[in-house]
């Protein structure tokens, strides 16, 4: 059982701080509509969700430095090693080789403190501020898939190559939002459209023919099912999902070239990953610093690199090359923590409710991993600060993992 920090002001593992001052209450207020704005904005845009992340780390920091109220912090298997690769990423860019680089990217560690803010907010929240935020996430990855919808339509009236027209930061906020809106609707708190949602998010998800964000959003609602012991229900589900995706003549063309993306001879991932990540690991051991490295240097070692290409795609090796093999190792040793947390919570906490979000966590969380096999997602801005608020999200929800039914629900305010 994980332990709660209480003290005079903090009675109940799901929050009510009913005893801050009240300054204290609206800075909370502030800092949660802030979040709320955070949440919306992320899938959008990042440059007013990086500003908002910013704020937000400020705000909790100006609030934790002046207030003696309870606070509720991230439990030490993630917080430690996440502070370790903070401290090992820090010293890889200062030694690195391009630290002007590497120190100015180096501020985005800033926000892995949005997991501490998170779980002071619900000292009084509780676990209506995940929902609410859960909640302000999942509209921005709706906006975000009409305009989708619009743009793919606008692709082929005007016959571009539909393969060019996506990304990869988008689908990956779509695989996310399946996950996450599947949890949510085996709750009280399930939306009316949920289905009319999830079309638009698998929409967007197909629309963008990202094959590692199709993995992923498999595997994470696998690991949905099989963390709700109900792994029948869901890999039927999805067999009927992927029989209708198959149908669709755009998606076997893509699928037929994943041989030719992991070959050696195409300057694809078999490239990077056979030939040029074991050499130039190697020869930086202590890494480069992070977002250091140029497409210059992964040519040294290859000339079939693709034009344009600086990352290695898989967020292991990349990490790695950046910040050296502790950081590597570290960074392996955080993530797989994090999954551990999400896990146990999904099969243990007594309320029912708790247990479905938090598998929605952990599927959403599962599906970034995995697509993070054949991408370098961890340095997007975006996908980043998405990892720091899912992590945000599992603090409040594994702090009150020994709530029972009734406390829960008299707290969300079901009873």
């Amino acid at each position: 059982m994980i332990s709660v920090v209480q003290t005079e002001n903090s009675a109940s593992p799901l929050g009510a701080d009913n005893g801050s001052p009240l300054w204290t209450m609206r800075i909370d207020d502030i800092l949660r509509w802030t979040l709320f704005l955070f949440c919306v904005t992320l899938p959008i845009t990042i440059s007013l969700a990086e500003p908002l992340a910013f704020l937000l780390v400020v705000l909790w920091m100006v609030r934790r430095g002046t207030s003696c109220a309870a606070w509720r912090p991230v439990p030490r298997s993630i917080a430690l090693p996440m502070a370790a690769f903070a401290a090992l990423a820090l010293l890889a860019s200062a030694s690195g080789p391009r630290p002007a680089i590497s120190l100015w990217k180096s501020h985005r560690l800033l926000y892995l403190l949005i997991p501490f803010a998170i779980g002071d907010l619900s000292v009084r929240s509780g676990v209506r501020v995940v929902l609410g935020s859960l909640r302000c996430y999942l509209l921005g990855v709706l906006l975000l898939g009409i305009y989708d919808l619009s743009r793919v339509a606008w692709v082929a009236f005007h016959r571009y190559d539909i393969f060019d027209s996506g990304n990869m930061r988008d689908p990956q906020f779509y695989m996310t939002a399946i996950c996450l809106i599947l949890g949510l609707a085996q709750t009280p708190f399930r939306s009316r459209y949920a289905a009319a949602r999830v079309a638009i998010y698998l929409a967007g998800l197909v629309g963008h023919f990202k094959r590692g964000a199709w993995a992923g959003a498999i595997g994470g609602i696998m690991a949905m099912g099989l963390a709700r012991r109900r792994f029948r229900r869901f890999a039927l589900g999805m067999l009927g999902a992927i029989v209708i995706f198959l149908a669709i003549p755009a998606v076997r063309v893509r699928l037929k070239d994943i041989p030719a993306h992991l070959s050696g001879r195409t300057g694809g991932r078999g490239v990077l990953w056979g030939r040029v990540a074991p050499r130039i690991i190697a020869d930086h051991p202590w890494g480069v610093g992070l977002g250091a490295v140029q497409h210059s240097d992964l040519q040294e070692y290859s000339g079939l690199i693709q034009p344009g290409l600086n990352h290695l795609h898989n967020n292991l090796l990349e990490i790695t090359l950046e910040t050296g093999w502790l950081g590597g190792v570290v960074w392996l040793t955080w993530v797989l923590a994090v999954l551990a947390v999400a896990w146990r919570g999904a099969r243990s906490a007594r309320s029912p409710v708790i247990r479905t979000l938090l598998a929605g966590i952990l599927g959403a969380y599962c599906a970034l991993l995995i697509n993070g096999l054949v991408e370098y997602n961890f340095g997007d801005g975006e996908i980043f600060l998405l990892f720091c608020l899912m992590m945000g999200w599992l603090v409040p929800l594994v702090r009150c993992h020994a709530a029972s039914e009734g406390e829960t629900g008299r707290e969300l305010g079901l009873i």
